[in-house]
């Protein structure tokens, strides 16, 4: 009889370890649960009359990348954010840049709409058109250049510049945009300049056999700051 019972408590025992065993094998196993990403939505308005940006283009960025454009109706989206709190800026010709925090909540749509303030001042500017290949042969020869700022690139001669005398045959026009809009186009020495209402801007470079090329600029009243393009050739026209 007191054999028996051994056995059974053995059998017991063997049973409830195995159980525990399984079961805190299977908590360690277990996956972590899937983060899921929201979303921020809402319109861009004029500080003074509380009225949406209408057929006024606007730029919201996360530090130098643009990640949305308003549409002509003034309403912007920001889809798949992590959750977090964010600072994100606001720009938009004829009004002063707006940074705000905006918090992201997983699975979920923020809303947040940002007021902009109208600024009539003006900065300038200056730039000049680069052949990426070009430029990254010239480092062979003349390694100083990749020390060089921007300022140095439009002030000096890099013999990577995307002109007629460089190139040896007829450059296309050399265009600068913002948005869908012309706002330079540069001269026979492929360097150009514009006068531009303060804000932050992505403006992108472009030339017929190239691709284009997007900077974000930040342009400040009455400042002077130099923005180089430097355009890789399309593999068709290689």
């Amino acid at each position: 009889m007191k054999k028996n019972i051994m056995v059974v408590n053995k059998l017991a025992a063997f049973i409830i370890f195995s159980y525990l065993g399984l079961f805190s094998g299977g908590c360690e196993n277990s996956p972590e649960p899937k983060k899921t990403k929201g979303s921020i939505s809402g319109i861009v308005r004029s500080k003074n009359s509380g009225s949406a940006l209408v057929n006024h283009r606007a730029y919201i960025f996360l530090q130098d990348s643009l990640i949305a454009t308003s549409d002509v109706d003034g309403s912007y989206a920001i889809s798949t954010v992590e959750e977090g709190s964010y600072l994100l800026t606001c720009s938009s010709l004829g009004y002063r840049d707006t940074t705000e925090a905006v918090q992201a909540r997983g699975g979920k749509s923020a809303t947040h709409d940002f007021y902009l303030i109208p600024d009539s001042s003006t900065g300038r500017v200056y730039g000049e058109f680069q052949d990426m290949g070009i430029f990254s042969d010239s480092l062979l020869s003349k390694p100083y250049l990749k020390d060089w700022d921007a300022k140095q690139i439009y002030d000096g001669v890099t013999g990577a510049t995307i002109q007629s005398r460089t190139l040896m045959y007829h450059v296309p026009p050399r265009e600068v945009f913002l948005g869908d809009s012309l706002v330079a186009i540069s001269d026979d020495w492929g360097q150009f300049w514009l006068e531009i209402q303060c804000g932050t801007y992505p403006l992108t470079g472009r030339c017929e056999n190239y691709n284009d090329v997007t900077l974000v600029v930040k342009v400040l009243p009455d400042s002077r700051i130099y923005v180089n393009f430097y355009l890789q050739r399309e593999m068709a026209s290689m």
